[in-house]
């Protein structure tokens, strides 16, 4: 299933996963994965509800808060903890759900990296931002942030609009006065050539900067 998913060939990737799933109904690698194909066929209704599997694979993140789940019930006086759980991409993708969250519970709480809380904080939907490390406030219920999309039942044409975010105003005055300083007139291209060096699957997602000064003689550009 992996190296078929890998080459493009995700259908051929779902028959083999559900064939292992055949085999061994408990393999939680396996039916993640099965997910992940799912989700990249458009099947959102199962996909995400096999995707809660990622919750039982080795590296899935500590959940054992003491507290109930949250299932989408209304709790108006409650208080509610989201737990971003996996990479910085998938929490901006997936915070958009504060907003149905805060519809039905009184407050939501958001525990995140630290990284992202400057660029995320300004959602209205969101009462208080934990960093990872800190200590957790009260709360009566919990739920994974990535589990939302299951919780409200997400298909392709219920996928909830981004929020609109935008960053520190005083990041961006600076990194403003910086772009327009670089060559005017020339055509302005960031390049982003690395990622996280902890991420399992860095070697796929990396490379040296040097492999890339081909770029830099490009004419009319200012990388």
């Amino acid at each position: 299933g992996n190296a078929l998913g890998d080459v493009g060939r995700v259908g051929e990737a779902v028959a083999a996963y559900r064939a292992a799933v055949r085999i061994n109904p408990a393999h939680a690698e396996v039916r993640t994965n099965l997910a992940m194909s799912l989700l990249g066929l458009g099947e959102y209704a199962e996909g995400f509800r096999e995707y809660e599997w990622r919750l039982r694979c080795g590296d899935a993140v500590d959940l054992r808060f003491g507290r109930p789940r949250w299932a989408g019930e209304r709790l108006p006086g409650g208080t509610v903890l989201l737990v971003a759980e996996q990479g910085l991409g998938d929490t901006v993708q997936f915070i958009r759900y504060a907003k149905w969250v805060a519809e039905r519970v009184g407050r939501v709480v958001v525990r995140c990296p630290r990284t992202l809380i400057p660029l995320l904080r300004q959602i209205p939907w969101v009462s208080a931002w934990v960093r990872t490390e800190e200590a957790l406030p009260a709360f009566d219920v919990y739920c994974p942030l990535m589990s939302l999309a299951s919780v409200f039942g997400t298909t392709v044409g219920t996928i909830p609009g981004p929020e609109p975010l935008r960053g520190d105003e005083k990041r961006v005055a600076r990194w403003r006065e910086f772009v327009a300083g670089t060559q005017p007139g020339a055509r302005k291209v960031g390049l982003v050539w690395a990622g996280s060096r902890e991420h399992k699957n860095d070697r796929n997602r990396s490379v040296p900067l040097a492999s890339l000064a081909p770029l830099l003689g490009v004419a009319g550009v200012r990388f």
